[in-house]
Formats: C-alpha cells, structure tokens, sequence
C-alpha cells in the first residue's frame, strides 16, 4: 500500500474523512473485486470466503458497546479492504497455477550429434536411457525430455536401451518408419545411402510403424532377436531373425561378417576406423566375405582381406594422415 492510501484509511478510522474522501477510498477498493475470475475448484465458494471474512472482521471490530451506523461503515470498509488482499493473493495464485502447473509442455531445445567415420558417441538422459551413435551418423534429439513424450529422429546406427516409461513412451523417427519402445534394448541401421532400415530388438518389445507413399500404413510388433527389414524403395518390409553379436557387435569393436558382399563388409570398416575402403575391381565387389574381429588393429583386418581374396592394395594419404586404402586385382605372371 501507498503512503497516500495508508495515511486515507487512517483518517477514515478517526473519523475525519469527508465526503469526498470516503468516495474516493470506496472508488480505490471497488476497483480490485473482479467478479469475473473465481475458480471455485481451486480456491472454494467465494460467498463462504465472504462469511468468512466478515465473521473475523466482526468479531475484532463489532463486539462492542455503542455500536454505530459510522462503525457499520467501518466494518464495511475494513471488510472490502480484507476481501480486496484476498482477492488480490489468490488472483496470483491462480496465474502461477496456469503458468507453471497447468501440464503443458515447454518449449524443446534440440541438440544434434553427428560423428565422424571411426568414431562413435554416447548420449545419457536422466532416466537411465542411454543411446550409443555409431561411426558416419547423425542423431536429432532434445536436451531435455518433455513431461509426456521423448522422441528422436536419427540417420545412421544407434543401439538404444530405453527405461521404459509408459506415461513417456520413446520413439524413433527415421525415414519414413517410427519405432516405439515397450521396455526395450535394440538397434537401428538406417544410413541415408543404403537401401534397406533395418530395426533388430534385443530385449523387450517394440511397435514398428511404417507410412508408404500411397498412404497405406503398417504396424509390425518385434519380439527378442527379431529383425524388421524395410526395404526403402519397394516400401516392403519382412521379419527375420538375427545373430547378436553380428548385428551389435560394432558398439564393442566387434565386427563380424557372415558371407557378406565386399562392398558391404568395405561401409562397415571405413565406419569403424575412419578410413575409405575402396575396390577398384568391380568384380569383387559381389564377391562375398567371412570373418571375426575383436578389437582388431587395422593393419590386421586389411592383411586379412588381402590373404583371403587375393588382392594387392595401396594407400592414400592427406597432411600424412591415412585416408584411403585402395584394393586391386593382383597382376598374373
């Protein structure tokens, strides 16, 4: 309260307003009953908050002798006054309830990781979900997970183990399909310049999505070492299984080749080790591979593919950096 609004009700408590001070003191307390914003549910009946009122001012005010049309004015002020504080707390608390506990979501900020060839990134959220990022992805996500929703949007490889929240479901966009999470470990493998998105669940249970061109949608449910294929051309997707360590084994260094193309097995390593694989025969690209690495050294595996299908190679290199190893058709004698 002002000084000028104290010093006001000091005079009209001794009884030395006049007229038209007492309009002027009625005008000021009038102007805070707003009769248009009452929420009963949060803050009750507003004619018993009244009674209310009135009974304390009353019983400080009224009980006692000679009581006076003037002290009636009185109470009458002093009970608008009181109504007016009220009012003017529980306005306030009705905007902080709309502002900051009304439910809806804020605004998301997002983050985007993207990581080299050879190299790989882990992101962790509060909840314990923790998402791996293979080697040449690109992973949308927000820093923060809103109150009902925690979606990412992904181009590359990522494993992804997800505490499962069912109020909260976890979903993965990635082009075209939209994975969802029912408690769930599993990979995803969606590189923007291959053909086929494949989605392989480990534990737990998974809701595939796919939306076709013609508007025709499908819904497919994973269960442990089921592997969703969908092929981005056809817009045709089947169900296989799939080997554990094959198919997540690149989180751990482990890569394994089971009868793969050269031109497949060659994507995989430049992911691993950030060096372009390339194969100037291009007979051998079909031909097919098999073999285990564990944590293999690099010179180790491009010995081995050498030995195995009878190639020579040699090296690039930019700024004496390794950058490029390049495969060719020995030379017969």
């Amino acid at each position: 309260m002002s000084d000028e609004l104290n010093k006001l009700i000091q005079k009209y408590n001794a009884g030395e307003c006049n007229t038209e001070e007492e309009q002027l003191l009625n005008s000021f307390l009038d102007s805070f009953q707003d009769e248009n914003e009452w929420d009963e549910q949060i803050l009750g009946s507003k004619e018993k908050l009244k009674e209310k009122l009135y009974g304390m001012v009353t019983k400080s005010t009224l009980i006692q002798p000679n009581y006076s049309h003037r002290s009636k004015q009185h109470v009458h002020v002093w009970l608008k006054i009181a109504i007016s504080i009220l009012m003017f707390i529980t306005t306030s608390a009705v905007i902080y309830y709309s502002l900051f506990q009304s439910g809806e979501p804020t605004e998301l900020v997002w983050k985007k990781k993207i990581t080299a060839l050879g190299m790989k990134a882990v992101i962790k959220y509060r909840d314990g979900t923790k998402i791996t990022l293979n080697g040449g992805s690109e992973l949308k996500y927000p820093q923060n997970f809103t109150d009902s929703s925690r979606e990412v949007y992904l181009d590359g490889e990522a494993f992804f183990e997800i505490v499962h929240n069912p109020e909260k479901p976890f979903i993965v966009h990635s082009h075209g399909i939209k994975i969802k999470d029912l408690g769930t470990k599993f990979n995803v493998n969606a590189y923007n310049d291959e053909k086929n998105i494949s989605v392989a669940l480990v534990e737990g249970k998974l809701i595939v999505k796919q939306k076709n061109s013609d508007g025709h949608k499908q819904v497919s449910i994973l269960t442990p070492t089921q592997e969703l294929i969908y092929n981005r051309s056809t817009e045709l997707s089947r169900i296989q299984r799939f080997d554990l360590h094959e198919k997540i084994g690149w989180k751990d260094n482990i890569l394994i080749f089971n009868d793969e193309p050269l031109k497949i097995v060659f994507k995989k390593l430049e992911r691993a080790y950030g060096v372009k694989f390339e194969l100037t025969d291009t007979l051998h690209k079909s031909h097919k591979f098999t073999a285990n690495f564990n944590n293999e050294k690099l010179w180790t595996i491009v010995t081995v593919i050498q030995k195995l299908k009878k190639l020579d190679y040699k090296i690039e290199k930019e700024n004496n950096r390794l950058t490029k190893i390049i495969f060719y058709k020995k030379q017969t004698k």
